[in-house]
């Protein structure tokens, strides 16, 4: 997709996610090499060039590198970790500076600023801000299924919050909604809108 951001995740009256803004998307062609699509901006990108949302961007995205789908997933892990914290995990004055930040800063734990999650939460989220892609999860499917395992471990009772930032039971009920939503999106949004480019 190459611009994954909260203006582009939308909810339908029925309740379905859906992904919006094909400006930028690449088909992946033949061994999962970039083919530029036909889009509606008729925007065609090139190794070299940026191109996408500067405070969503992988690293790899704001250095004019080849991307991937490992890409998107660590726009996703921006939007969870703003989802859940309230606030961006790559910030600057300039689009330079929030680049070189993307490229260089780690961000503060999701746990350390919103106590109601889980540190298993902070982990998956980490894993999805990776500076390299090796590092991140190397499917949609992978992500998914970790949230999957977080749901049912909390269903379980297996997670409680830490007693320092303990919260009712009631919030943590709101960020797991959160959780599902972003599990259905990867889960059956992503792969049929790519997959129909």
């Amino acid at each position: 997709h190459r611009d994954l951001k909260p203006a582009n995740v939308m909810v339908s009256e029925d309740g379905q996610v859906k992904i919006l803004d094909f400006g930028l998307a690449r088909s992946a062609g033949i061994g999962g090499v970039g083919v530029d699509t036909e889009a509606p901006t008729d925007l065609k990108t090139q190794e070299g060039v940026v191109a996408g949302t500067v405070h969503y961007m992988s690293p790899e995205q704001a250095e004019g590198k080849p991307v991937d789908h490992r890409s998107d997933i660590f726009s996703l892990g921006t939007i969870l970790y703003e989802m859940t914290t309230g606030r961006r995990p790559f910030q600057g004055d300039t689009s330079m500076s929030t680049i070189g930040a993307i490229l260089k800063d780690e961000p503060s734990s999701v746990p350390e600023i919103n106590p109601a999650l889980p540190r298993h939460a902070g982990r998956i989220i980490r894993r999805c801000l990776a500076k390299d892609p090796d590092r991140r999860y190397q499917t949609a499917l992978d992500l998914r299924n970790e949230l999957e395992e977080l749901r049912a471990e909390i269903d379980s009772g297996m997670h409680t919050v830490d007693s320092l930032g303990a919260t009712p039971r009631r919030s943590w009920d709101i960020w797991r909604w959160i959780f599902l939503g972003v599990g259905a999106i990867l889960a059956v949004a992503a792969p049929l809108a790519i997959g129909h480019w």
